[in-house]
Formats: C-alpha cells, structure tokens, sequence
C-alpha cells in the first residue's frame, strides 16, 4: 500500500503533527510507503499559527493551490493507492483533477472547517461527498460528514504515550503549577478566566504560578498576578516534559461553533502527562473528561476557582486524578492504542 499524504502544514502545525506525522512511524514498521506534502512551507505555517482558527483553512488553501503545481500534483496522485487530504478543502476543479488520476481519497478532519464561510462549506461538502473514507476526530464532526457520505468513522486524535512520563508531583512545599498549552492564535481563550487567574495569585500568592507553553504574550492588567506567569517557548522536544513538571492542565474554551469542534488534543496531552485536567463544560470536553475522576467540568468563574483551590489543597487528590487520566490517554488517546483502527481504514480503502 502506497499513501500520498497531502497535509495543511509542517509538523510544527499541531493538526497536521497529530493525524499524519504521529502516524509515520507505525505506517513504517508495517512496510507501507507514503509520501507527505506540505502545502505551505515551514515559515508560513508558523505564521499561520498566530491567525485566527476559523478564517484559517480558506486563507491557506487560497495560498497553497495555483495553476503551475497543480499538474505536478495531479500526475502524482495517480502513483499512489490512497490520496490523503487532512483538512485540504480544495477547489472543485482541482478535486476533479485529482479524481481523474485517483478516486481512493481519504479525507481526515479534526476543526469545524465547514463554517468559516459558504465557500468552505461548499469545498467541504464536495470533498467529504469525493472521498472514499472520511475520517473526523470527534463524533460532533463525524455527524456533520454523514450529511454527505455514509463511510464516516471517528478516530481520536491521539499521542506519543511514551514521551510523556508519569513524574512524581513536587513536594507540598514547592509551587502548585498551573499549565496551559496552545498556540499564539488560542491565547484569546485564556481571557475568559484572567479574573481566575487574579483571584487564584491574590489567594495563595507565592504557593503557585501559572505556565503558558506556547503562548507569546498574555497578561492580566494586574502586576501581582502578571508576576506569576511564566511564558514558555513552544518545541516539539521539550513540551511533554513542560507539560509533566506541572500539577493541573486547563483549557478554557468558549461555546462557539468553532470550540465545540475542537479534539480537545490539550486535555489529551495533560492527562498523558498524567496531570488531573480542568475545562470548561461543552461536547468537547464532556467527553473526554470522566467529572470528579481525572478532571473536572466547569460552569462559571466560581467553579474555576474553588477546583483550582480543591486541588491546590488536596494534592494527593490531584495525583490520583492524574492517574486516571493517564490510564485513559494510554488506552484511549495514544497512538498505540489507535494505530491498528487508522491502519485498518486505509486497507479497507483498496
């Protein structure tokens, strides 16, 4: 089996890391070939990092496709088993052309790239309705695909389980540690609990801090707590560990069409990192966090506060939270776990 893999962005993209690159390596051990593309290069992907999610896709597609690479990629196709899309919305036109050379298309998603405008919802229908096999991260999304095609199978973004190790959390005496993952674009969620996050410092002052990996700027307009907040460069080597020196893992989140199609790939990677995880309450995070055992559902700002306080208090609570997380992304979220389904589904496809 043969795989050509066209990806939205470098590795450093997260969509693209986690449903084709963290896949490479079992697709080698099995003796499959594939070819991956990216559609942008490494510094336009960083870019794009700092856009806005929902205008995204279309901005990337409209930069990627022009007539002098579309032949080239077309005749490639036809070398190829499977033609892999993830997330690619393409023109119609140059969809058609990829179908003349290959009609087995996977096409893999893992945002709402379907309502950032009638052009993109168009692109999405006829991609979704053109491919063999759709793929989407969560069940929310998978439902949107089967308007448009009954072969529509739901595989969890996943994790490399062995990067993250499970760490003894520090001594009482040391900063409870409070971390949050993302990219520059996904700073403006943590608005939604700076007043939190003034509360928490004002409450316990040096006992905690707050870790932001990968977010380039943030502040609170309160000194005291803007003191507390430690801003960490994003690396593909170092985020597991960065993430595993914490104690809690948050992703705040709004009620937006956009939000609720998200994997929730965050609380994912905190509960790998065996790190008890606290978000706010939507599809998203309701079903990956089981309320009261490895996280916690939140409501309202006062619901943020008294877990963090809960937790802040009580760490052995906090450590077993995390360990029942960890058991879940080890059975659940990981790669090992996952491989043998997303191999099975391009099999089935020839």
């Amino acid at each position: 089996m043969k795989i050509l893999f066209f990806t939205i962005g470098t590795r450093v993209y997260p969509s693209s890391r986690t449903r084709v690159y963290g896949y490479l390596p079992y697709l080698e051990r099995e003796g499959i070939s594939f070819k991956v593309i990216n559609l942008v290069s490494q510094k336009q992907t960083e870019y794009n990092l700092r856009m806005e999610g929902v205008d995204i896709i279309s901005r990337i597609c409209e930069k990627a496709y022009n007539l002098k690479n579309a032949l080239k990629v077309m005749l490639l196709c036809r070398r190829y088993d499977i033609v892999f899309l993830q997330k690619i919305l393409l023109p119609r036109i140059l969809l058609n052309m990829i179908k003349v050379f290959n009609r087995r298309i996977v096409f893999d998603f893992d945002d709402a790239v379907y309502i950032s405008s009638a052009k993109d919802r168009g692109r999405f229908i006829n991609t979704v309705r053109s491919s063999r096999l759709v793929i989407a991260s969560t069940e929310f999304l998978a439902k949107e695909a089967r308007r448009y095609n009954d072969n529509v199978t739901t595989i969890p973004t996943s994790i490399d389980i062995d990067k993250y190790k499970m760490k003894k959390r520090d001594t009482p005496n040391c900063k409870y540690t409070i971390v949050w993952i993302g990219t520059p674009a996904a700073v403006k969620y943590l608005d939604r609990i700076k007043d939190v996050f003034i509360k928490i410092v004002g409450s316990y002052k040096d006992k905690v801090k707050i870790r932001l990996i990968g977010a380039d700027r943030f502040a609170t307009g309160d000194p005291l707590t803007d003191s507390h907040i430690e801003l960490v460069k994003w690396a593909e080597d170092t985020e597991a560990d960065e993430i595993s020196s914490g104690d809690t893992g948050i992703m705040p989140m709004q009620s937006d069409n956009w939000s609720i199609g998200k994997a929730g790939y965050k609380l994912i990677q905190y509960m790998g990192a065996s790190l008890p995880v606290l978000s706010d309450a939507n599809v998203v995070s309701e079903k990956i966090i089981d309320d009261g055992t490895d996280g916690f559902l939140l409501k309202d700002d006062t619901g943020w506060f008294d877990k963090f306080s809960l937790l802040i208090e009580n760490r052995k609570m906090g450590e077993k939270m995390g360990a029942a997380g960890r058991k879940k992304a080890e059975r659940e979220y990981s790669y090992k776990s996952n491989f043998r389904r997303f191999y099975d589904c391009l099999k089935n496809c020839m």
